[in-house]
């Protein structure tokens, strides 16, 4: 019964020792406390972040005075462009939320083992001198704290994962991090872009005024055109029936055309002939205009003479038109000059 005795106390001491070595069940119940509250904090800093960004879209849009619709398609680049990061780090961290509530689920009932354990320790210690009475309960006891080492390994690998999962959900949050400053940077080149696109409409729109406005001012010069090609047509069919003209009269209008070279050489030789005539014919016009006027004159002076008898009025308009008969080439200057004479010597 001792040599039972010596053997239950070395199990119960080698339990003890292999308890104090494993890790404290409270201690990774409370870690896996942790790791979901960190997982919850994640998820509300997320849609933190989702409405930061919404807030910080609106304020840049009522800054840059954009429109409702380019406000709505900048917030909906932005939502796709966080959507693919947003989804990946969803999914890795309900991984981490399933394999941790698994996981508290598996070392639920090694926890509660291990409590009772303990009690049961404590009881066996406080209890040495009554065992042999408990023998079969003690036994059943040992067998337990025989797997439990089991179960501590098992726990153990479960908290390891859990720490595995926690650093890396550490080092996605550094990834999210950098996809937010990238996101943000996107954020104002689409700023920028929707500026460049709102400058480009306004262009785009003055643009099209104009082209209106050439347009307009092209269907007011259609009716214009419209008459000048029929101009133009009716003068083409006048050419066409004059170049038709011109053909059939082309023998006629060769003959005509060298008689009219001939002519004009002609009437070239003859013109020169006649300045020449004129030339020479100048100097005896005005010899002939001189003797003329000295005819004139002395005949005035005769018909004075025989007519210093005629008093009477009736002989001057035969006398006048005398006068004119006879001064065709005289001036009219002359001729009022010679009456004046005339009428003195009366």
């Amino acid at each position: 019964m001792k040599s039972d005795l010596t053997d239950l106390e070395r199990i119960i001491n080698e339990a003890k020792a292999k308890q104090g070595a494993a890790p404290d069940a409270r201690t990774v119940t409370q870690k896996i406390d942790s790791s979901l509250t960190a997982l919850a904090e994640m998820q509300k800093i997320s849609a933190g972040r989702d409405a930061h960004v919404n807030a910080a879209i609106d304020q840049t849009a009522k800054e840059q005075k954009l429109t409702p619709e380019q406000t709505q398609a900048l917030k909906q680049s932005v939502q796709a462009s966080q959507a693919s990061d947003q989804a990946q780090m969803d999914a890795q961290v309900e991984v981490l939320q399933k394999n941790t509530t698994d996981l508290q689920e598996a070392i639920a009932p090694m926890v509660k083992s291990l409590a009772e354990n303990q009690d049961t320790l404590t009881r066996i210690a406080q209890h040495a001198q009554g065992l042999p009475a408990e023998m079969p309960a003690i036994e059943q006891q040992v067998t337990q704290l025989q797997a439990l080492p089991s179960a501590v390994n098992k726990l153990t690998d479960g908290s390891k994962q859990v720490t595995g999962g926690l650093q890396q959900l550490s080092q996605k949050s550094g990834e999210l991090n950098q996809g937010s400053s990238q996101l943000l940077s996107a954020q104002n080149s689409l700023l920028a872009g929707s500026q460049q696109l709102t400058d480009g409409n306004a262009k785009t729109l003055s643009g099209s005024q104009q082209l209106n406005a050439g347009v307009n001012q092209m269907a007011n010069q259609m009716a214009p055109l419209q008459n000048g090609v029929a101009q133009l047509v009716a003068g083409n069919g006048k050419v066409q029936t004059g170049l038709s003209t011109l053909q059939n009269k082309g023998g006629e209008l060769t003959q005509g055309s060298s008689q009219l070279a001939n002519g004009s050489t002609q009437l070239q030789d003859g013109s020169q002939r006649l300045n020449q005539g004129a030339q020479q014919m100048g100097p005896a016009l005005n010899q002939v205009q001189q003797g003329n006027q000295s005819y004139l004159i002395n005949w005035i002076r005769r018909q004075n003479a025989s007519t210093i008898c005629q008093q009477t009025s009736g002989h001057m308009p035969k006398w006048r038109n005398q006068l004119k008969q006879s001064t065709k080439n005289v001036t009219r200057s002359q001729i009022t000059e010679l009456e004046w004479h005339h009428t003195c010597s009366l």
